[in-house]
């Protein structure tokens, strides 16, 4: 067996290596080629393919059985390198023409044609998020099978309409198709990605300008793109929607079919989507909300797919990650929740003008009215949760205002969502305190630990251990200073009430989320708000009525109006806006 060590390998050269072939082998011999420029490091005849390759030629006499037998396979071009060059010895850099040759050992079993995102990469990647990760307006062009929403952003209508317009080439009898490669379909003018060879001449390719989905096709069905369009990225942006997944069972449509339901809904399809903040890298699929414009109340798209039945709520992390590995992105490589580094958000789905119930679980600076400036139309934050009922609400039974059905729609809509919330966070609370039963480790806490803390309320049913982050330790006090992240206010808890807490639980998002309301006209009128709830907190159970003012996608920041039921002169319950 001779080996020849090459780069750069032109036409020219690969005659030479038939010429030396012919010199140096006998009539059985034949010629490998190690391609390591390409998408994916194989083996084959230098004859399967015309291109221009960098790699290594390796001169093969006589051969054992064995691996005759891999050779004759279906495509005996179609060798996964990593099964010769770890028999030989070999790695993929450039080596000495007379480094010694180790006897091929054939793999324990047939190669599989699969694409490795740990080791493998494809000839154009995913487009640039637009606006840096901000908020972006776009078209959505079709759903796949597993569920990911994709959309094509605005200003890239141009890019789109020359992958259109583009005409394939026929494929030479002699080209290989390799697994990265961009083709074209014949019965339209799109690109397909390559993503698995299923049998000889039968491929599975991903549809990588519309909507994403994973397609069977033959070569014959298939052109050469031009070079034109050969290298554009993928100009649309993969997402689902962060706080629902595909239901796992039952019937569902499926992508396509979900398509033509939303486009009967959304004439348009014109979107504006939210990438998930807090992320410290993007990932795809993206994570975001999505949100249908042309409307007046910009609907939040996670309620219509829920509504179409092909989707459900979640609230948890771990569900998060497992929806998110569902995405057939495997090509480039999922996310994944161990690039997290700051809890998550809130997966609370919000859209304007919808109303919901709420409690008061920890004011802002609103406590000290001195903190508060009147010039900026806004009020500090209140950290409420919205794991209410409406059975909590009474007066709900009796009200028969204006707003009523659309207050019971809305309701209704959000109703699943806070039964799967509630749920959770009650297996959270037993959770942490199983935990907590656990003898503590000997540990010099410090500022900013993340613990779970005992918080102790006004009696035992609000006696519970809970997530929190050291502001402060006092060492002769023995006592730290916390901030209670699912609650939204600080607190001081004995040291010996403090106990580790798995990052992946401090991942999960909090259990209250942050709004704004719209600042009074006066300092009069803005004490009168703070003292009717703070009364109202302290002094009741029943929750208040929340509508979604307005959704500042940019920073972040919910703004609502807030009411409470009153009883008419005649008995009757209306709805009185507080501010």
């Amino acid at each position: 067996m001779l080996k020849m060590a090459d780069f750069d390998l032109t036409p020219g050269r690969l005659s030479a290596a038939k010429r030396t072939l012919m010199e140096h082998g006998s009539a059985e011999s034949r010629v490998v080629l190690k391609n390591v420029r390409g998408p994916l490091e194989t083996v084959g005849d230098i004859d399967s393919s015309p291109r221009l390759y960098q790699g290594i030629i390796i001169f093969m006499g006589s051969v054992d059985s064995s691996f005759e037998n891999i050779l004759a396979e279906k495509k005996p071009s179609r060798l996964p390198a990593v099964h010769l060059l770890s028999s030989m010895g070999l790695g993929t850099r450039k080596r000495n023409q007379n480094a010694k040759v180790q006897p091929l050992t054939p793999p324990a079993s047939p190669p599989t044609f699969e694409f490795d995102p740990d080791s493998t990469k494809i000839k154009v990647g995913f487009a640039k998020m637009p606006s840096e990760g901000l908020p972006f307006k776009g078209l959505i062009t079709g759903i796949s099978q597993s569920g990911v929403i994709w959309v094509l952003p605005e200003g890239r209508d141009k890019m789109h309409q020359k992958i259109q317009q583009a005409r394939g080439l026929p494929i030479p009898d002699n080209h290989e198709i390799e697994l990265g490669d961009i083709m074209m379909k014949k019965d339209r003018n799109s690109r397909v990605l390559i993503t698995k060879e299923l049998n000889r001449d039968i491929y599975q390719a991903m549809k990588i300008d519309s909507d994403g989905e994973l397609i069977v096709v033959p070569r014959v069905n298939l052109l050469l793109a031009p070079d034109s369009i050969s290298r554009i990225n993928i100009i649309a942006i993969p997402l689902q929607i962060y706080g629902i997944g595909t239901i796992e069972n039952g019937d569902k449509m499926d992508g396509g079919s979900l398509y033509q339901a939303l486009v009967g809904v959304f004439p348009t399809m014109k979107c504006l989507v939210v990438p998930l903040p807090k992320l410290d890298a993007i990932q795809f699929p993206v994570q975001a909300s999505v949100y249908m414009v042309g409307s007046s109340t910009d609907t939040n798209l996670a309620f219509a797919l829920v509504e179409l039945g092909s989707y459900e709520w979640y609230t948890s992390c771990r569900a998060w990650r497992k929806e998110m590995e569902k995405g057939d992105l495997g090509i480039q490589g999922c996310g994944s929740v161990d690039f997290q580094t700051k809890p998550f958000p809130s997966m609370f789905p919000a859209q304007t003008k919808m109303f919901f119930l709420f409690r008061i679980s920890a004011f802002g600076c609103l406590v000290d009215m001195d903190e508060i400036d009147l010039d900026t139309k806004d009020c500090d934050l209140l950290h409420i949760s919205t794991n209410v009922e409406m059975a909590d609400l009474p007066s709900l039974a009796s009200y028969s205002g204006r707003h009523r059905e659309r207050v019971l729609k809305d309701l209704e809509r959000i109703k699943h969502f806070v039964d799967i919330n509630t749920a959770t966070v009650k297996e959270k609370l037993l959770l942490f305190e199983k935990k907590a039963g656990h003898k503590p480790k000997t540990k010099q806490w410090k500022k900013k630990d993340r613990v779970l803390a005992l918080y102790v309320g006004d009696d035992a049913a609000s006696t519970e251990w809970v997530r929190a982050e050291i502001r402060s330790i006092e060492t002769e006090k023995e006592v730290a200073n916390v901030f209670f992240t699912d609650y939204g206010h600080e607190g001081s808890v004995d040291i010996r009430s403090l106990r580790e807490l798995d990052r992946a639980e401090w991942l999960e998002p909090p259990r209250s989320i942050g709004v704004r309301f719209m600042m009074p006209e006066s300092v009069l009128k803005l004490r009168d708000v703070i003292k009717q709830l703070e009364d109202r907190t302290t002094s009741s159970n029943e929750p208040w009525i929340g509508r979604v003012k307005s959704l500042e996608h940019e920073t972040g920041n919910m703004y609502i109006d807030i009411f409470s039921f009153k009883t008419a002169e005649n008995g009757s319950q209306k709805l009185e806006k507080l501010v």
